[in-house]
């Protein structure tokens, strides 16, 4: 009974160690050998220890999982690897939305929706789960597919209208040339409505 407690406790602190240490899965495999040996010896004891310890190992596995995948992008590692350099496709360089920042709608587990400039987008969260509310940047563009992944950087604020008629407008204006539709502040005596006007004799 003691070696089956102190298995289950190595799984633990191993399968939590894997993502916060890049090893390579190697410590994941520890953690799943301690795991089974666990069971194991657990079963050599008594059925319904084995069993006892095969459910509590089947409630221990998904539960880490959606713990640590959750604090895993807010760890040093984390943040190291989500803002490491991504190779892109070509075709995404010159998408608008790469790059803009928004809040998660919804909870991204991967999929979900994201909000950018006003705009609710589908957007997908690869590798990891982003909250509901957490700032997200828009890092690849790939077949209609949003990617994206949690930032520091600030909202991307939504583009005002374009001012640069106006200024060219304005300095048309400014060096006195000439407008290209006609006046209206033409006088009426231009138009020759004199004889239009006068009384007929």
């Amino acid at each position: 009974m003691f070696y089956v407690v102190l298995l289950v406790f190595l799984f633990i602190v191993l399968f939590t160690l894997e993502f916060f240490i890049p090893s390579g899965g190697v410590l994941g495999i520890f953690a799943a050998a301690a795991l089974v040996a666990a069971i194991i010896i657990a079963f050599t004891h008594s059925v319904n220890l084995g069993v006892g310890t095969l459910a509590i190992g089947g409630l221990l596995v998904p539960s880490l999982f959606s713990v640590l995948i959750r604090v895993w992008p807010r760890t040093p590692v984390g943040k190291r690897m989500l803002n490491s350099p991504i190779v892109q496709d070509r075709s995404s360089e010159s998408n608008p939305l790469l790059h803009q920042v928004g809040i998660a709608k919804t909870d991204l587990l991967p999929n979900g929706s994201i909000i950018v400039n006003g705009r609710r987008l589908d957007a997908v969260s690869p590798g990891f789960a982003v909250d509901r509310g957490a700032v997200v940047e828009i890092y690849s563009v790939d077949g209609g597919r949003i990617h994206v992944r949690p930032t520091d950087r600030p909202l991307t604020k939504q583009q005002g209208p374009d001012v640069e008629g106006g200024s060219e407008t304005a300095s048309m204006h400014d060096n006195g040339s000439e407008s290209p539709h006609p006046s209206l502040e033409t006088p009426l005596d231009d138009f020759g409505l004199e004889d239009f006007l006068e009384p007929p004799t």
